[in-house]
């Protein structure tokens, strides 16, 4: 199962795709990137621990969650926050940059897919509503897990659409609070009469 997930303040548009549907998304404009850091933590760990560069990527990964739990809960202010990544951000590209040459294979591979998506590693530092894990987006797509785990999937290509298009409406709406049965209703009526669909964009904007 592939999640997109696009934050928009505390609204959100969220894709699923499970075994049988084959589609895929990508995480906040396509910064799947900003997910990564979470992941250096056991990587590095597992990989080459031992070795001094991997041991500084990873107090620098707990400062900047350390930095980041506070803005979370409000005891830090944003410019402050800001101010103190920098000096994080340049390390932590240092030490990647330090891995893809020295690493061993596997952490080496880890750190240049890393570093391909560097614009997008920091984006939570200066954009509010955008964390630094994907966390949110596999809560979101843990129901389509179960559901897929339990019936099995399904059987055609129309099954699979059928079941994308319903799981992400059903998902996006349930964050906005908007209820599922009026959209799919004014959905029905609009393709009878043949006018615009409704929207799933927060707000009910159109792109």
């Amino acid at each position: 199962m592939s999640p997109s997930n696009y934050s928009a303040g505390s609204s959100t548009v969220s894709s699923s795709s499970t075994a049988g549907l084959p589609t895929s998304g990508s995480s906040a404009g396509n910064c799947a990137g900003r997910t990564c850091l979470a992941t250096c933590r056991d990587s590095s760990t597992a990989a080459a621990l031992a070795v001094n560069w991997a041991k500084k990527l990873l107090v620098q990964v707990h400062v900047m969650f350390h930095l980041w739990h506070r803005i979370r809960d409000k005891t830090l202010q944003r410019r402050t926050f800001q101010r103190r990544m920098k000096p994080v951000e340049r390390r932590i590209l240092r030490l990647l940059r330090k891995a893809q040459l020295r690493a061993e294979p596997k952490t080496a591979g880890m750190a240049r897919e890393i570093l391909a998506q560097a614009d997008c590693l920091f984006v939570f530092v200066d954009t509010e509503g955008v964390e630094p894990t994907n966390n949110t987006a596999e809560r979101v797509i843990r129901p389509a897990v179960l559901w897929r785990k339990g019936s099995f999937g399904t059987d055609t290509a129309d099954g699979s659409r059928f079941a994308e298009r319903i799981l992400t409406a059903l998902t996006t709406l349930k964050q906005q609070r908007r209820p599922l049965l009026d959209y799919l209703e004014r959905a029905c009526r609009a393709l009878a009469d043949r006018t615009m669909p409704p929207s799933l964009l927060p707000g009910g904007h159109q792109i």
